[in-house]
């Protein structure tokens, strides 16, 4: 789990449930630039750093590897990895080294529908919940199907809220924006579909 983020928890027996860590635990993580991770035998063509590429939503990830002992080098980019199998033109080697996490100054950590359903009968009342990391502007929009997106919340002063009830009519995209004074920008979307007469979307 990311430790700044929550865990939902849905038993089927008990209560949903967010969980997070304690901010003994959590703090130190909310003020770290970048994070490491261990990545050892990594298959890949000669030449190349090829793996499944890691979500983007936290930061820019890069590789970094010791040729020697006394060297480091990052590579900046990485090639994600096909999803069909083949030969590669060059021979197959074995690397390890570390996945290296430059962490966005503002991130969307969550966004999700409080009542868990993704698809609602028409005229129901649902709750977006999200949890923010930095930024000192956050901005909640709405597009509804062949409509142009209109605003529905704009903050600019911390604490920002977690949470925002909405009515929805239609099958709508819900836009969340988080911004800092120096221009770094996280956005996320969520999309709530309308169930028909038969109950399925």
């Amino acid at each position: 789990m990311d430790p700044r983020a929550k865990v939902h928890a849905v038993t089927g027996v008990l209560p949903k449930k967010a969980v997070t860590l304690p901010p003994r635990v959590s703090s130190p993580m909310k003020s770290a630039k970048e994070a490491f991770f261990q990545v050892a035998p990594l298959v890949s063509p000669g030449g190349t750093v090829s793996m499944p590429k890691p979500s983007d939503d936290y930061g820019k990830w890069s590789w970094a590897y010791r040729p020697q002992v006394t060297k480091w080098i990052e590579v900046e980019t990485l090639t994600a990895t096909a999803d069909q199998a083949g030969f590669a033109p060059q021979p197959q080697q074995l690397s390890e080294g570390w996945l290296k996490l430059r962490m966005n100054p503002v991130a969307i950590l969550n966004f999700w529908v409080k009542e868990g359903a993704l698809a609602v009968q028409p005229n129901t009342n649902i709750t977006l919940g999200w949890t923010l990391l930095g930024g000192n502007r956050a901005t909640l929009a709405a597009s509804a199907e062949g409509q142009e997106p209109r605003q529905l919340g704009v903050w600019t002063s911390s604490p920002f809220p977690d949470q925002c009830q909405v009515h929805v009519q239609a099958r709508t995209t819900y836009i969340l924006v988080l911004e800092d004074k120096d221009g770094n920008r996280s956005e996320k979307r969520l999309t709530i579909a309308i169930k028909g007469a038969n109950g399925h979307a």
